[in-house]
């Protein structure tokens, strides 16, 4: 939906790629149109390595990265969910910092955006 105040907003059934044209008149009657497109994806949590959809890291998690390294296991969904530490790629660090954070109270997992 768009609002009064030009806020698009709402929740996308499936994923997609949306294309429109706006349009802007000022007081005088000159207009603009700018063409926009927006990719609708699917979102994840990060750390959400086997997508259960749940913010909360579990041993599931834990499970499904150990499987994907060392057992030829399925790649996570949503590869940078798995990049826990942001390098842009999965590799052991991930598996230590999850482990760290599970059990040790470490640090947070600070997922990038695309992994290599």
């Amino acid at each position: 939906s768009l609002s009064s105040d030009g806020i698009i907003s709402g929740t996308p059934p499936i994923q997609q790629t949306i294309t429109f044209t706006a349009t802007v008149v000022d007081i005088t009657g000159s207009s603009d149109d700018q063409q926009f497109t927006f990719a609708i994806t699917e979102g994840w949590y990060c750390g959400d390595i086997n997508a259960s959809g749940s913010p909360d890291l579990d041993i599931a998690d834990l499970v499904y990265l150990v499987d994907y390294m060392f057992n030829s296991g399925p790649p996570p969904p949503f590869l940078a969910a798995a990049d826990l530490d942001g390098t842009g790629e999965i590799d052991i660090a991930d598996l230590v910092l999850l482990v760290d954070y599970m059990f040790n109270s470490g640090p947070a997992p600070t997922c990038s955006q695309a992994v290599k």
